[in-house]
């Protein structure tokens, strides 16, 4: 007689993590869990569940076999926001924007896509373009081509899987999509690497202590690029209201898990998801760094326009007038450029926008630190 599919088995290195990513994505529950298998299902009557049991190694491959998620049309993006938010990374694959599927990655790493409903895709079909395999997880080709050297030698830095190793090139056009991505693909391995990080810079701690109690009294100060929230958990045991943005959903996620409780959105400094004058002070550590020329003048405009008069902004960069890029991290594939910017510029692009400079500090690198000078800047909305 021919045998019924029981469970769909899948590896994985953290079975509880995975498990629970895996049930809330599709509204699933945990039906059983042992200490080498946890099961998930729409119930206990249910023909097929999904098994998860341990793996020895790390997802270095594309998979096989991998799953199709859908909804209602109305609700498909909304939906990929909140998978994004849970923990799933974006795997840009160099898609033309024709495509019925977004491709995302679980924690893990493996691949599964978001499609559109079948009534929308019948109705389409005609016209729609034949659908290859999954591709390996990578950043868009086009962000990988070789670097053009810059007016100086290259320069690598400090060796080691998460230190710094980077070029010096010119400026290789990057998107927030390539920011995303990369920030997305080493968001675990990041958040560990800074667990202390500011423990081991005391001017970094003055700044920003001097930055909390000077903010004005009675409104939320936004960690704007909080990555892991290092910055964020910082001013939040000083006593201030904080809360955290970034524009990588996995940072976000790292943030949570470090501080279950803080509020962390993801969001553009581009376009911040705040109401006009709502903040009384935003940190911006090394989030600046990655945008480019013509977008800075956005960002400073945003940070003015989402301050109540007297708000302080505090930001933090490489100094100098470099591009440098990283192809790799902790192991991955990213495509990031780094800018380092003269303070000068930055403090006529922040008066631009109705912020006065307050105070300025310089400091050369910390020990493990890369070896750029680094600029502090503190101004205040008029």
């Amino acid at each position: 007689m021919p045998l019924p599919l029981h469970h769909i088995v899948v590896d994985a290195h953290d079975l509880p993590a995975l498990a629970r990513f895996r049930a809330e994505v599709p509204g699933r529950r945990i039906l059983s869990e042992r200490e080498r298998e946890v099961v998930i299902g729409p119930d206990e009557t249910a023909p097929v569940g999904m098994c998860f049991m341990p793996g020895t190694d790390r997802k270095a491959v594309e998979n096989r076999l991998h799953l199709d998620l859908t909804t209602r049309a109305a609700d498909r993006e909304a939906e990929i926001e909140r998978i994004l938010v849970l923990g799933a990374r974006t795997v840009d694959v160099g898609r033309s924007g024709d495509e019925s599927w977004t491709v995302l990655a679980d924690p893990e790493w493996n691949e599964f896509c978001v499609v559109r409903p079948k009534e929308t895709l019948i109705a389409q079909s005609l016209e729609r373009a034949p659908r290859g395999r999954v591709p390996v997880v990578r950043p868009d080709p086009r962000l990988r081509s070789p670097c053009r050297r810059g007016p100086g030698p290259s320069r690598p830095r400090r060796g080691g899987a998460g230190r710094w190793q980077w070029t010096v090139v010119d400026t290789l056009r990057m998107d927030s999509t390539s920011i995303r991505n990369s920030y997305d693909a080493v968001a675990d391995e990041y958040a560990q690497g800074l667990t202390a990080d500011l423990a081991s810079k005391p001017l970094d701690r003055a700044m920003l202590t001097a930055f909390a109690e000077q903010v004005p009294k009675g409104g939320p100060v936004a960690d704007v690029g909080c990555g892991p929230a290092q910055v964020a958990c910082f001013l939040d045991d000083l006593g201030v209201p904080v809360l955290g943005l970034d524009v990588s959903p996995g940072m976000v996620a790292a943030a949570r898990r470090r501080r279950p409780g803080l509020d962390v959105r993801v969001g553009s400094m581009l376009d911040l998801p705040l109401a006009d004058g709502e903040l009384a002070g935003i940190a911006a550590f090394y989030s600046l760094i990655h945008l480019q020329p013509d977008e800075r003048p956005r960002a400073y405009a945003e940070f003015a326009r989402v301050l109540r008069p007297g708000g302080l902004v505090l930001v933090a960069f490489h100094a100098g007038e470099e591009v440098r890029h990283r192809d790799s991290w902790f192991d991955r594939p990213v495509s990031l450029d780094f800018f380092a910017l003269r303070p000068e510029d930055v403090a006529a692009g922040l008066a631009d926008a109705g912020l006065a400079l307050a105070a300025t500090l310089m400091r050369g690198p910390y020990p493990g630190e890369a070896d750029t000078e680094r600029a502090y800047l503190l101004a205040r909305r008029l």
